[in-house]
């Protein structure tokens, strides 16, 4: 009869074992199916990144948008694509690249060739250094689809005579379009709220600027070195201008003045302003009505 009961018992043993491997295998099945649909969720998900080429562009991929790292063709006439169609799959360009230094920028190596560039409606970022040193540029149009121009992003583009800014531009960044030794005329939009340190610092050919309604404040520099500059109008509700922001303005003998600031000619500075940003200090007269302008 022991012998028997222990038979018994082996055998219950034996098939406890075989149910809990078969349990197990199951488990193990289905969990490493559940992690192989995981991946590809996360393969087609907002988060998922890769870099891949397409003609002369290089590119990387965030969910359905692609932002442009670099160009690296020889044409002179560029125009910037709106779509990447890859594998089947079409992606949207809503950026060129906010590089982290000039050598970096999209355009960098071929910025002495580079004459005409198309930004399709697509664009929604300039990002820093992208037409640095793009001496060879005569004009150019920002679509109404940007939104921000960066650090850096025209600088040193002597060529330049005439900029086009869209009017969904809330800033515009540092140096911006610092250097650009022949731009004479820009027309800043109504959407802009802050213009950046240095964003058109040293630009000689501009001989006169209208700060809009929409800025509330002018950078340091940011107009520091821009001799032809005859006339300037300050937008209503300008509540600081930073630091020489007009310093070296030689020319600059006609301020008009919306804002409530206090301008004074032959002033460094403007009321309540600690430092010196030179916007009345050469001026033979500041006007409060712009219908009074000559």
């Amino acid at each position: 009869m022991a012998q028997l009961f222990k038979s018994k018992v082996f055998w219950i043993v034996i098939v406890i074992i075989v149910s809990l491997t078969v349990v197990c295998t199951t488990l193990g099945v289905l969990l490493s199916h559940n992690k192989i649909n995981t991946n590809l969720n996360q393969s087609t998900n907002a988060d998922y990144t890769y870099t891949d080429t397409y003609g002369d562009w290089t590119y990387t991929v965030s969910g359905t948008d692609a932002t442009i790292t670099k160009f690296t063709g020889t044409a002179t006439d560029v125009v910037i694509p709106s779509t990447i169609t890859k594998d089947g799959t079409t992606y949207t360009v809503t950026a060129l690249y906010n590089a982290s230094s000039y050598s970096n920028g999209v355009f960098y190596g071929v910025s002495s060739t580079l004459q005409n560039i198309t930004i399709p409606n697509t664009i929604k970022t300039i990002g820093n250094y992208a037409f640095y040193g793009c001496s060879g540029l005569t004009g150019v149009t920002i679509p109404n689809s940007v939104t921000s121009i960066g650090n850096s992003a025209f600088y040193g583009c002597s060529g330049l005579t005439s900029v086009t800014i869209g009017n969904s531009v809330t800033s515009i960044g540092e140096y911006a379009f610092s250097g650009c030794y022949g731009l004479t005329s820009v027309t800043i939009p109504n959407s802009v709220t802050s213009i950046g340190k240095n964003a058109f610092s040293s630009c000689y050919g501009l001989t006169s600027v209208t700060i809009p309604d929409s800025v509330t404040s002018i950078g340091v520099y940011a107009f520091q070195y821009c001799t032809g500059l005859t006339s300037v109008t300050i937008g209503n509700i300008v509540t600081s201008i930073g630091s020489s922001a007009f310093q070296y303005c030689y020319k600059l003998l006609e301020v008009i003045n919306k804002s409530s600031l206090t301008i004074t000619a032959g002033s460094k500075r403007v009321s309540g302003n600690t430092v010196d940003d030179y916007v009345g200090y050469y001026a033979k007269q500041i006007i409060t009505d712009a219908s009074q302008s000559k």
